[in-house]
């Protein structure tokens, strides 16, 4: 069975991340989590335990607040070291408006632009195959070669699963911060000032100034 692991900084829950790891896990997947914050020095260690064939992180829209995409580049580096062979992969808001990072750190192999609902799962599925030259919504690494294939097809919501809460509650803090319950994505609403329109360029679709609402508030 392939396993797929996400490794974040902090124990905080990221709603569209549980979705990803329920339809991970329906495709037959086995998907694990681990926090930087609760393994500490026994990290790398215990990653390796799960021997994965896809490892990766993922940042949210107030991680651009902060300085969390140094740090998790840092976390990425240090597991690509250790573990060379591994698939290493960034998804999520920073992959999404800034794809071109690929360029700048040689440890990440793929990203994930966009919904990565659909891409992730057909990552996982050509994984030991490779290359992605099939799977849209990515950018990746072919040998010395960057690829940038199609925007992916915005996901239907109302055919994703449940949320997988499991992972983020094994340990407390999850909720530390509170949590968003987003009910739709993408905005009608053109500000310059926010990511919206960057998203739109990038994925060369207008579907982010087409929300799409989630079936159930």
């Amino acid at each position: 069975m392939l396993t797929v692991l996400f490794v974040l900084k902090k124990n905080v829950f990221y709603l569209d991340l549980a979705i990803v790891l329920a339809l991970l896990k329906k495709e037959g997947c086995k998907v694990e989590i681990l926090f930087e914050e609760v393994e500490n020095e026994n990290l790398i260690k215990k990653i390796k335990s799960h021997n994965p064939s896809l490892i990766g992180s993922y940042t949210e829209v107030f991680d651009l607040l902060n300085n969390n995409l140094a740090q998790t580049l840092y976390l990425l580096e240090n597991i690509k070291k250790e573990l060379p062979g591994t698939t290493v992969f960034l998804a999520g808001i920073h992959s999404t408006i800034y794809p071109d990072i690929i360029n700048q750190y040689r440890f990440l192999d793929i990203l994930f632009v966009g919904d990565m609902e659909t891409s992730i799962v057909e990552v996982a599925g050509s994984v030991r195959q490779k290359p992605y030259s099939g799977v849209q919504g990515i950018v990746c690494r072919n040998g010395d070669e960057i690829c940038h294939n199609p925007p992916s097809v915005p996901t239907d919501l109302s055919k994703l699963p449940f949320p997988d809460f499991a992972p983020f509650l094994r340990y407390p803090g999850a909720f530390r911060y509170g949590h968003q319950i987003p009910w739709a994505r993408g905005c009608p609403i053109h500000c310059s000032l926010c990511f919206n329109p960057q998203i739109a360029e990038i994925a060369g679709t207008d579907f982010a100034y087409s929300p799409r609402y989630f079936p159930v508030i």
